[in-house]
């Protein structure tokens, strides 16, 4: 007897034979740099809600300040690499990084608070797996994150702060530049997306995909710890995002958001929920399905939403019947090609 390709589950959602629910909509993309240009969509995606502002980008911003204000040793004691005030700013970090990352797994994946609605992939975190460290998901993910994520985060975020302290860093000052101030936060996670989609690239190049990404990639049912577990070299690569604020001004409130956006993002990326419930009616928007479809596919959606370049060079699956359709012939002509070609030698 055939298997069904379809089963509903205890919630009444619709899930293939592998257990994946699909929201049913196309992977959404913002239309900040598409073309032509839509103004009204534009203006529609900054103010609505969920939209560029609202809720990630204010609640961003509302840590940011709190970090900054309370939690940031004084400029003055930053001249020097000394153990005190860097043992404060990774003590920050990884408080920050357990509270957000770890209380998104406590609620959606320990709690279960909303069950299996919305979520991608219909199994829960591995246990009993040789594929992870500690034969368990969870603890292989949470020491990554913290042993080599959290570290290499707060050793870029010291060594850009003594740059400050000493003023060999190009800075640009809220009251001197406010224009300049308020359009460097607009521009931080566009940076940040840009350059994650190239140092992504450059991780599926096969050499380094072998010996270092595939430690990521381990985690094709992602949970919030999955989006910082990774290999110790591409801890180095991703942060490196920061770095552009040795070249271009800016303020340490721009360099602070963009280590705590790529610190604590990865948790919202990797859910592996599509709406993160915060009661019967109330709902947050996470729309991570973009990336989820990279885990499950491996060589598709390399960067992010809000900068679109994997419609520009062809490496979008945008979750539809049509795109898995269009990557299962590139991929079974990729498959042939490589057959032919071993024949032939």
């Amino acid at each position: 007897m055939a298997r069904p390709k379809t089963t509903t589950d205890e919630h009444g959602q619709i899930r293939d034979r592998r257990g994946e629910w699909r929201s049913g909509r196309p992977v959404f993309l913002e239309p900040l740099l598409d073309f032509p240009t839509n103004p009204k969509r534009i203006f529609k995606w900054l103010f609505g809600i969920p939209g560029f502002l609202f809720p990630w980008f204010s609640i961003f911003m509302v840590i940011i300040t709190i970090s900054y204000l309370f939690f940031t040793p004084e400029l003055s004691r930053m001249q020097n690499f000394e153990i005190g005030w860097m043992a404060e700013i990774a003590l920050r970090n990884l408080v920050l990084l357990t509270l957000c990352t770890g209380g998104l797994h406590l609620w959606l994946c320990r709690w279960k608070k909303q069950g299996r609605i919305k979520k991608y992939n219909g199994n829960w975190m591995a246990k009993n797996s040789p594929t992870f460290l500690f034969n368990d998901q969870v603890k292989d993910n949470v020491f990554l994150s913290i042993v080599s994520g959290a570290t290499i985060w707060s050793l870029y975020e010291c060594v850009l702060w003594w740059g400050y302290a000493n003023e060999l860093m190009p800075f640009s000052g809220i009251v001197n530049n406010p224009i300049w101030f308020a359009l460097g936060m607009f521009l931080v996670p566009i940076w940040r997306n840009f350059h994650f989609y190239w140092i992504h690239r450059l991780l599926h190049w096969k050499p380094l995909y072998d010996r270092v990404h595939f430690i990521h990639h381990k985690n094709v049912n992602v949970g919030p710890w999955s989006g910082m577990a990774m290999h110790p070299v591409e801890h180095l690569f991703y942060f490196s995002c920061m770095l552009i604020h040795v070249i271009v001004p800016s303020h340490p409130l721009h360099m602070l958001f963009n280590g705590i956006q790529t610190g604590i993002g990865p948790g919202l990326s990797h859910s592996g929920f599509d709406e993160i419930m915060l009661g019967d009616e109330k709902a947050l928007k996470n729309d991570r399905y973009m990336h989820y479809l990279h885990h499950r596919y491996h060589n598709v959606n390399f960067g992010e939403s809000n900068v679109p370049l994997d419609k520009w060079f062809g490496s979008l699956h945008d979750g539809t019947p049509e795109a898995d359709e269009h990557f299962r012939r590139v991929h079974t002509a990729k498959v042939q090609a490589q057959q032919a070609k071993s024949e032939s030698s």
